[in-house]
């Protein structure tokens, strides 16, 4: 576990320098259009599945990389040494939910234009060049081109790419201004059509669904190979949320397109996974966000690790 955490802390540091770079690109890429920026002594990974390239130089020109090697020159180009840092692509969050939370609270009135361009600057700060949210979007995100404008990149902050509101069961308890509270809750399949052609009209990248919870409780086959169906039906894929194996092997059954969270009661086995190659099924681990939940109880060594405090 403690190669692991260590492994974890190198990649977030690296992270943390890829979106420094992304920054300093963005501010001078002016000044690279006249003059061109030579990056020079830089630890390379490129993105490729290949070794880390180590003592490289990458010339830029406009907004284009020119050269990748060794040794580079070029006259009249700006020179930055970066010492062994580390340069990488910038990253894509595929499962997000943005606007909705403050600090360590969660709810629907903190969806405001401020926090959410806030939260999106902080992955672009990290690395992070585009995200993907989820199912918890709010009407405000549609309004004025706002949501367009962060999709093409025009305001600060990584790209958006809106899931809309997303799809659970029936539930009185929760309020409108929850964290949940703008979901779609069918009570029977013959809702889902109406609710989808709303969803469409906001044209979301992709479709959330909840399935977990107790047999009694959580969404019931008929509705969820509905919501499938009809999201099809306006070319748009469908994101799971799963907890249960034997869920997720009937969602598969009934043509999800992503699983949008990890499997957690149980071991996938060798079928599962053959069966989701064979439909070329995403799957967006997110392991982390499971053992946020507990790995405070038991102290661990990495939080004495001075790049935590």
């Amino acid at each position: 576990m403690d190669k692991i955490l260590n492994y974890r802390r190198s990649l977030i540091r690296q992270f943390a320098l890829s979106g420094l770079l992304i920054i300093a690109f963005n501010t001078f890429a002016q000044q690279s259009a006249q003059t061109g920026i030579l990056l020079k002594n830089l630890n390379l990974i490129d993105g490729r599945g290949g070794s880390v390239q180590a003592n490289t130089d990458i010339l830029i020109e406009g907004q284009r990389i020119a050269a990748i090697g060794s040794n580079l020159k070029s006259a009249g180009a700006r020179v930055i040494y970066l010492h062994g840092k580390t340069v990488m692509p910038a990253m894509i969050s595929a499962h997000v939910h943005v606007g909705v939370i403050s600090g360590n609270a969660q709810s629907g009135t903190f969806f405001t234009k401020e926090n959410v361009l806030a939260q999106l600057k902080k992955y672009l700060d990290y690395g992070i060049s585009t995200v993907q949210t989820l199912g918890t979007d709010r009407p405000l995100l549609y309004e004025n081109g706002f949501r367009d404008s962060l999709m093409n990149g025009l305001l600060p902050g990584a790209r958006l790419f809106s899931g809309g509101y997303g799809f659970n069961i029936p539930d009185p308890s929760v309020r409108k201004e929850s964290f949940m509270g703008n979901l779609y809750r069918p009570v029977s399949a013959d809702e889902v059509p109406g609710m989808m052609k709303e969803l469409n009209g906001i044209n979301p990248s992709m479709v959330k669904i909840w399935v977990d919870g107790s047999p009694q409780t959580k969404m019931k086959p008929a509705i969820y190979q509905k919501i499938i169906q009809e999201a099809h039906r306006y070319q748009r894929r469908v994101a799971a949320h799963v907890y249960y194996l034997s869920d997720a092997r009937q969602l598969i059954r009934s043509g999800i397109d992503v699983f949008g969270h990890s499997i957690r009661d149980s071991l996938v086995d060798d079928a599962f996974i053959a069966q989701m190659k064979a439909r070329k099924i995403p799957y967006i681990p997110t392991l982390a966000l499971d053992k946020f939940a507990h790995a405070y109880m038991s102290k661990p060594n990495w939080l004495e690790d001075p790049f935590f405090k």
